[in-house]
């Protein structure tokens, strides 16, 4: 694990509660594995491990804490805060037009991070509720 990964779960471990921080290191590890599995990447393996590991760890700091995108952005390389800033749903844009958004971009970090975070809410039964399957059905096919 590189020193971005390290800072990016240092200050997970300081901002979500442990539940969250729960979700988000699931979530890295699914999101790892599917890039690995991903052959669109093109770059070293190793690499692309410390990047979506970090932007999974850092995906939902800005939406659910006091953490700023301007922290993200100085703290962290374009690739982490571009991605981080594309999982972040802005309050005033629906969950289908976040998706399009986010698919749109061509961010394949922000795609594997995005298709990880839902998986995980999907196999987490304690968390997978009528409201969550309504907002994911509709796009979850997008991720296939």
């Amino acid at each position: 694990m590189d020193k971005m990964c390290i800072k990016a779960l240092k200050l997970a471990e300081e901002v979500y509660p442990k539940k969250k921080l729960q979700h988000a290191v699931r979530v890295a590890n699914y999101a790892v594995e599917i890039a690995e599995l991903d052959k669109r990447s093109g770059t070293k393996p190793y690499l692309v491990s410390d990047y979506v590991f970090t932007v999974a760890i850092l995906h939902d700091v800005v939406e659910d804490t006091d953490v700023p995108l301007g922290y993200i952005q100085e703290e962290f390389d374009v690739y982490v805060s571009e991605a981080v800033e594309l999982l972040t749903k802005p309050e005033d844009v629906s969950y289908i037009d976040y998706i399009e958004n986010l698919l749109n971009s061509g961010d394949i970090l922000a795609f594997w991070v995005k298709k990880a975070d839902m998986k995980d809410h999907i196999a987490q039964t304690e968390t997978l509720t009528d409201k969550l399957k309504e907002k994911y059905l509709p796009v979850l096919h997008k991720f296939m």
